[in-house]
């Protein structure tokens, strides 16, 4: 359903675009209307500031938890190589495995910053 325009109004200032219906129970309408009318407003004004105004929060895509799962993981890792290049250097093996746990690392903050996994 396309967006309607108001021809009469062009004020930033006053609403002139009417958005498609908002399907609500009735118990959410009437929850509405309360609360609009207990902060004296309009339910229009009321949705227009609870809209622009509230925070919402943003729901956890599994994708992202794994992605974390997968860093705390890596940083643990690397911590364990720290700590031993601190105590008592590492052999090549060692050294080998920070080189690729730091190309993981790459790997996987590519992801998040391009969102598509690094081809090489």
């Amino acid at each position: 359903m396309p967006i309607k325009q108001q021809t009469a109004a062009n004020s930033n200032d006053d609403p002139s675009v009417v958005l498609p219906p908002l399907r609500l129970k009735l118990s959410e309408r009437n929850a509405i209307d309360r609360r609009a009318k207990a902060s004296d407003m309009s339910r229009s004004a009321f949705m227009r500031e609870a809209a622009l105004k509230s925070k919402i929060v943003v729901r956890k895509n599994k994708a992202d938890v794994e992605m974390v799962r997968q860093l705390l993981a890596i940083g643990n890792n690397l911590n364990q190589y720290v700590k031993r290049a601190h105590i008592r250097g590492l052999d090549g093996h060692e050294q080998e495995l920070v080189y690729r746990t730091i190309a993981k690392l790459e790997t996987l903050l590519d992801t998040v910053i391009h969102g598509t996994e690094n081809q090489q």
